[in-house]
């Protein structure tokens, strides 16, 4: 791989990642800006669950990111047994977007 295609490669990855963490810290901070019985009433039910009466593997995480949000890890548990862990790769994701990714952004700005 030349030095070139890599510096792209790892640009195009910055900018993926840049876009999946921002996409991440907005649904963490959205509990904290919008009320809990408004965005569960604002988002579909699961067509899973509607077409074939099955819940799907991500089925409750939407109330078990509210419970987190809100402190209570039972209820998030209960709701999806994975909703704590996924939440907590999203913390771990926006410290480490929020940390690195400035100085990974400068490495690519343009030179005049």
């Amino acid at each position: 791989m030349t030095a070139a295609l890599r510096a792209d490669v790892l640009k195009a990855f910055a900018i993926v990642w840049a876009i999946v963490s921002l996409a991440a810290i907005a649904v963490l901070a959205l509990p904290f800006v919008v009320r809990a019985d408004t965005i569960q009433a604002t988002l579909p039910p699961c067509e899973s669950r509607v077409k074939h009466g099955v819940p799907c593997p991500a089925c409750g995480l939407t109330t078990g990111f509210l419970a987190l949000s809100a402190g209570d890890v039972t209820r998030a548990r209960a709701a999806n047994p994975a909703s704590p862990v996924l939440y907590g790769m999203f913390v771990l994701n926006a410290v480490a977007f929020l940390l690195a990714g400035p100085g990974l952004f400068r490495r690519f700005q343009c030179k005049s």
